[in-house]
């Protein structure tokens, strides 16, 4: 008999990560020290984070490619810690973002309890508690942009109402001369390339 799985997303709290600068320092270093050994790539992973700063002296820059690189070394601990201590199969992270799968509800609540002690402890992060959802997985996981069920995906519904209300705004654009054709197919094209990862097939005909 098939289990019903429920699963568990969690975001680390402070947009992306929410971590001291001289702590994910000291983390590249000893990291990618070992496989570079180069003082010249060292003084450039300190520019790239020194480069950022906010009142609190957390986080990292949105947006930047290096951030997903650094989000998954300072997280590698946290990866060893669900997979080889904790021992969960159904574990899937990406950057600040994760999701597990487990059969029984009170388990993963008691596991989220057990999750932000070792982040409080190891990587000085913690939970966003606004963000916590523990539910069926036949009820869809919001996951990366879209809501992942058992057997297919779909576009999440604030982004494709965000996605149809630009391309109207851009339909306005090259109506008036705004922007030509050239710059209109290129904002298509990319919507295009999204939905194509998903049952998207009747957005996309809404959008031609």
């Amino acid at each position: 008999m098939r289990k019903r799985y429920h699963s568990l997303f969690k975001r680390l709290w402070n947009q992306l990560l929410s971590y001291e600068y001289l702590l994910l320092q000291r983390q590249m270093q000893e990291k990618i020290g070992s496989v570079v050994p180069d003082s010249d790539a060292h003084w450039l992973l300190d520019c790239i984070i020194n480069s950022f700063a906010t009142i609190t002296g957390k986080g990292i820059p949105l947006g930047n490619v290096t951030s997903q690189l650094f989000a998954n070394i300072y997280l590698n601990e946290f990866d060893e810690y669900i997979k080889y201590v904790v021992k969960e199969p159904y574990y899937i992270r990406y950057c600040d973002d994760f999701v597990i799968l487990h059969s029984d509800k009170n388990y993963l609540i008691g596991l989220a309890e057990q999750i932000n002690e070792f982040l409080c402890t190891h990587l000085e992060l913690t939970l966003h508690e606004d963000k916590i959802i523990i539910r069926k997985v036949r009820q869809g996981i919001d996951f990366l942009g879209y809501v992942v069920l058992p057997h297919y995906r779909v576009i999440r519904t604030r982004t494709k109402n965000r996605m149809l209300k630009k391309m109207q705004h851009k339909n306005d654009l090259l109506k008036t001369g705004a922007i030509n054709r050239y710059n209109h197919n290129q904002s298509l094209q990319s919507y295009f390339g999204l939905l194509q990862h998903c049952h998207g097939h009747r957005i996309s005909n809404t959008l031609r």
